[in-house]
């Protein structure tokens, strides 16, 4: 996570759409082991119509993680809303 990219709006923005409480227990797993949760979050958070969608991006031949699937764990047990996206790539005819 580069914070600098942040700017004031964009995290005004990214909090309008995410529940408080879901914040406060993502950071609490996260605390509760650094070691073990500092790698694994998905790639993008996708916003719209005033709701959320954490995504993970997996190209050809790649899989998930072990620090991966302890995430989508927590997503699961905090319900929130989480996907996987699978990018195959296509060749020109």
């Amino acid at each position: 996570m580069f914070w600098g990219g942040l700017d004031e709006q964009l995290i005004k923005q990214a909090l309008k759409h995410f529940k408080p409480n879901v914040l406060i227990k993502l950071f609490k797993v996260q605390l509760r082991d650094l070691k073990l949760y500092r790698n694994g979050m998905p790639d993008l958070i996708a916003f719209k119509d005033g709701e959320h969608r954490w995504i993970e991006v997996k190209g050809p031949g790649d899989k998930l993680q072990d620090n991966q699937w302890r995430w989508i764990k927590r997503f699961n047990e905090l319900d929130v809303p989480f996907s996987v996206c699978y990018v195959a790539h296509n060749s020109p005819h």
